[in-house]
């Protein structure tokens, strides 16, 4: 949800302490379709270590709402 100092990738321990907001904010908003950018939004939300070009080119669900994966813009 929030990028840390210096464009590093995240500590498990920072995604862990913001995933339950994005997860709330996603309930809240009840979005139709999901695209994450980037390997940690794909990971945190399929619950999965798979690489993100692994993951593309198919529809995933998160809690029955079509998610698509692709690559962060800065890749």
């Amino acid at each position: 949800k929030c990028r840390p100092p210096y464009n590093r990738n995240p500590e498990s321990t920072e995604i862990d302490s913001c995933k339950n907001y994005l997860f709330s904010q996603i309930n809240l908003v009840k979005p139709k379709i999901i695209i994450t950018l980037g390997r940690f939004a794909c990971q945190t939300l399929l619950n999965t270590t798979q690489a993100t070009g692994r993951l593309r080119g198919k529809v995933h669900q998160y809690k029955e709402i079509p998610l698509v994966v692709t690559y962060h813009p800065s890749y």
